[in-house]
């Protein structure tokens, strides 16, 4: 006879386990507090993407709610990434924390939610655990872009949490309670069109809405009303995946049938599942990319096919007296269905963080099978508690292993490439990322590979120029970037790239040619505006030079670059231009505005603009800053210059400066909006 517990004793025993939950997901991932943002989709999201960059504002929350740049249509998660971008400024410790807050809260929410649905602690812990502690599940959380993943997820679990609610007592409130979470996850990120179906599953178990004797004509009536209740549901998911396959295919992330045909999606897709299942239970080989194979897995395909069928048939047979393994199962299998790849996005043949919903099946399923068991035989009681828990400070070893991975974009990376075979993607990248750390020689060979493998990759030779660009080897970037033009002659990036080294190498007029030419392909891109006014402020045409950077900024709001020399030449230009030391102010503050006042080079601008409206107090504070902040990122040159100009201010002059030189900082480029080769 089962000993009844009293509801004060479950309450701090829920308490406890939440708080041991809580305490243990934090220390385990707490060092990523002091890593590093990754190239691939940081930058985009984050690091070099001006709106976000400015923090919340009513124009950033217009533009995430209308805007499908990255190819998704996540408000919901722009608005968080500007929130981080408003308290953390371009700190990313600060942006990895948001992600282990959320992934915290998510499996606290997991277990309450489990514990509340099932009335069962145990088996609720355990896979809260499994969630919280897996190497799989390390790539949603340590990778700063991959807050839509934890984001969402909150709110599939308030979602499901407001359904059992709801089913408990159905009022209208409460319905539409449910339905709000719901679009609200779906605004985070997509991948949760397929919570309807899930709504299904927990009515079968462990709601229990069908105890009526099945294949009769009441319980048929039962699941028409089941389906029927979550028509508006449905509706909602309909529209978002309406809004997704419009965002991936504008941006022609949706690979076409003559670049990836359905034999090799449909083989990648079921192998995929088979690999899911294989990382679940031995997590080892884990990377941030897995490129598509050269040819469809079929040996693979088969085993996996048969693993999923026999799977599948097991559950369904056993589902009268182990409800839970069905429903798990088919929560894993569906759920994988939206990024399984049947509509493949990218070059990826699976990834890790694509498991971290569908996971939570599979996890049931062993849970609840364990305390099955238990139950049957409880003499294993004492056995089974210390099992679990060296089982799960295995996983949690493991993790903490797979964290460490994650600290940059090199490691990372290389990382991939150990554990890989023929990853391009991975190679490029690391190379990106050695030229990104000033190791420019080191990331040369790694291109000249791909090229070895590829020689038609435009990319791989646009990355190549860019590392010699690096290294100062002008003439042989020029070189690779005319190469590139062969493979890639509709490319403004490159014809972009192009005209900044002719105009380093002085050819101006050359470089004006490309630029021109970067305009007409794409005449909505800020760059070549942007670069073209750098080479007409160096021919001595201020006037030209001010409406291509303001074309620049109209582009692309609040670019602090564009904005910097914009103020600049407002005030420094030419004798007998007209000056405007009201927009030269308004803009230099933006620009220190958008960097946290972080950049010596946008100090100094502003600096000059106080001095030419006779601020000299303000002038003299602004330049010591500057100067501050250049001798601490060791600019000695830099300050040198700062201090000349301070000795101005003190004396109330505005100093001297050469109008045909755009202001010291980093000369934008394609190269700099990052876009992985």
């Amino acid at each position: 006879m089962p000993v009844e517990r009293s509801p004060n004793l479950e309450r701090r025993s829920t308490f406890y386990v939440s708080s041991a939950l809580t305490i243990l997901t934090l220390l385990l991932y707490w060092p990523v507090s002091q890593y590093k943002f990754i190239v691939v989709d940081d930058y985009e999201y984050v690091c070099q993407n001006p709106i976000v960059l400015r923090g919340l504002s009513w124009h950033g929350t217009k533009w995430a709610f209308w805007s499908m740049y990255a190819s998704n249509w996540h408000p919901l998660t722009w608005l968080s990434h500007m929130l981080d971008c408003s308290v953390y400024g371009l700190f990313a410790g600060g942006h990895h924390l948001t992600n282990v807050f959320l992934h915290t809260a998510n499996t606290v929410l997991l277990f309450l939610l489990l514990r509340r649905l099932t009335g069962r602690l145990w088996p609720s812990a355990l896979v809260a655990a499994l969630f919280a502690w897996h190497p799989l599940h390390v790539e949603s959380v340590a990778w700063v872009c991959e807050r839509k993943d934890v984001l969402s997820t909150f709110f599939l679990m308030l979602t499901i949490g407001a359904y059992g609610r709801y089913v408990e007592r159905q009022t209208r409130g409460r319905f539409l309670l449910t339905l709000g979470l719901f679009l609200l996850g779906l605004m985070a990120k997509p991948m949760l069109v397929t919570l309807p179906c899930l709504l299904l599953l927990l009515d079968y178990w462990p709601l229990n809405r069908l105890e009526v004797a099945p294949g009769t004509p009441a319980a048929t009536k039962l699941w028409l009303n089941l389906v029927l209740e979550k028509i508006p549901f449905f509706f909602v998911s309909f529209l978002g995946c309406a809004l997704t396959v419009a965002a991936q295919s504008a941006s022609g992330a949706v690979k076409r049938m003559d670049e990836i045909s359905l034999a090799m999606r449909i083989a990648n897709a079921t192998s995929s599942y088979g690999l899911y299942l294989i990382k679940t239970v031995w997590p080892a080989h884990l990377a941030i990319f897995y490129p598509l194979p050269p040819t469809p897995p079929w040996r693979l395909f088969a085993v996996s096919l048969l693993v999923i069928l026999g799977c599948t048939g097991c559950a369904l047979y056993w589902r009268r007296k182990f409800p839970w393994l069905v429903v798990g199962w088919l929560w894993f299998l569906g759920t994988l269905v939206p990024v399984i790849g049947l509509v493949q996005v990218g070059v990826q043949s699976m990834a890790d963080r694509y498991t971290y919903i569908p996971s939570i099946g599979l996890f049931v399923m062993l849970a609840w099978s364990v305390d099955y068991w238990i139950q049957q035989k409880p003499a294993i009681r004492l056995v089974a508690g210390p099992a679990a828990i060296i089982f799960l400070l295995a996983l949690a070893f493991v993790a903490r292993i797979q964290i460490g991975y994650w600290r940059d974009s090199i490691e990372v990376f290389r990382h991939a490439l150990k554990i890989t075979a023929s990853n391009a993607f991975a190679n490029a990248n690391l190379s990106y990322s050695l030229a990104e750390a000033r190791l420019g020689p080191d990331a040369v060979p790694r291109y000249r590979a791909i090229l070895r493998m590829q020689p038609e990759d435009a990319k791989a030779h646009r990355s190549l120029a860019s590392a010699r660009a690096e290294t100062a080897r002008h003439d042989s970037a020029a070189i690779e970037l005319s190469e590139t033009l062969k493979y890639d002659p509709q490319s403004e990036t490159v014809h972009n790239n192009l005209g900044i080294i002719l105009s380093e190498q002085g050819e101006l007029d050359e470089a004006m040619k490309e630029f021109a030419e970067a305009i007409q392909l794409n005449p909505k891109s800020p760059w070549p505006y942007f670069n073209q006014a750098m080479t007409l402020q160096k021919c001595g045409n201020a006037g030209e030079a001010i409406t291509d950077y303001t074309k620049a900024v109209e582009l692309r709001p609040a670019w602090p670059e564009a904005l910097d020399k914009l103020a600049f030449l407002w005030v420094a230009g030419p004798p007998g231009q007209a000056r405007d030391t009201r927009k030269a102010i308004e803009f230099a503050t933006e620009a220190n505005q958008i960097t946290r006042s972080n950049s010596p080079c946008y100090l100094r601008t502003l600096a000059v603009a106080y001095a030419a409206a006779e601020s000299f107090s303000n002038a003299v504070s602004t330049g010591q800053l500057a100067q501050q902040t250049a001798q601490s990122e060791g600019f000695k040159t830099m300050a040198a210059q700062l201090e000349k100009e301070l000795a101005c201010y003190r004396t109330g002059k505005a100093p001297v400066v050469d109008w045909r030189k755009p202001p010291a900082c980093v000369i934008a480029s394609g190269k700099n909006e990052v876009q992985p080769p």
